[in-house]
């Protein structure tokens, strides 16, 4: 559909700028070809060209930009974004996501915190938020995250119980605070509806691994490492330290 809206008409920089992103999901979570990532890349340098003061187009190139592994041209593209928008949610979260891919805890915590505030009803941000505590050793800090995140997420499942994302990801903050029956009934609703789903192995997979279940993590691991999953993620993902001295895991990663 943005391809159409730009046939339509090509200086629409909202239209590149959603294609761009749309190629760098593809590539990140379904299909890592050499198209997508090219794609993301011309359509985002296209948006930058035809409006440079847009924030949407800035967040769409440094989505893009992360996905090329640019950190430092991504970075600064954020940080353009956000000056011209500060309350533009998806500057923050995938700033702070970007650093996250990298293992920069520390760093994320401050575009995460500001995801949460711009959008108090997103689950996303505060799940996120308390990953970075938790590879930093934070406890205290990372459960009032998770339970945040859990609380909205209900929220949402109350308004669309299909909602695939808030239920694994609730699923894995349910985990993290204790509530291991209602975090694998949470991750089996997941399955049920999408299992075949990249996102939906790899977060049940980290369910797995935080709840002491390796074999059925690493089986998870398995299928998302053959879609062509972001093995760097992985390598920093906190919820992976129970696995991280297996021979498997270290060979899958590898």
């Amino acid at each position: 559909m943005f391809s159409r809206a730009i046939a339509l008409d090509p200086q629409f920089t909202m239209a590149h700028a959603g294609l761009a992103d749309c190629c760098s999901y593809l590539y990140l979570y379904w299909d890592p070809s050499v198209d997508n990532l090219r794609l993301a890349d011309s359509a985002s340098r296209r948006a930058i060209v035809l409006n440079p003061q847009l924030a949407e187009a800035q967040a769409s190139r440094a989505v893009a930009l992360s996905t090329l592994r640019n950190y430092p041209e991504a970075e600064e593209a954020f940080r353009v974004a956000i000056d011209i928008d500060p309350n533009l949610f998806e500057a923050h979260y995938f700033y702070g996501r970007a650093f996250l891919a990298q293992g920069k805890y520390e760093e994320a915590i401050a575009p995460l915190r500001t995801a949460c505030k711009v959008r108090v009803d997103d689950y996303q941000a505060p799940a996120l938020l308390a990953l970075a505590y938790t590879g930093l050793g934070r406890r205290s800090a990372a459960a009032r995250a998770y339970v945040r995140a859990v609380r909205v997420a209900k929220q949402q499942l109350a308004i669309t119980p299909g909602d695939v994302r808030a239920l694994y990801l609730g699923a894995g903050c349910l985990a993290r605070i204790g509530r291991r029956k209602t975090a694998l009934a949470w991750a089996g609703r997941a399955l049920d509806l999408d299992g075949k789903d990249s996102a939906v192995l790899y977060n049940v997979g980290c369910l797995y691994a935080v709840l002491g279940r390796p074999a059925d993590a690493l089986k998870c691991l398995k299928k998302v490492v053959r879609s062509g999953w972001r093995k760097e993620w992985i390598r920093h993902d906190p919820d992976w330290t129970a696995l991280r001295g297996m021979k498997e895991f270290v060979a899958l990663v590898s």
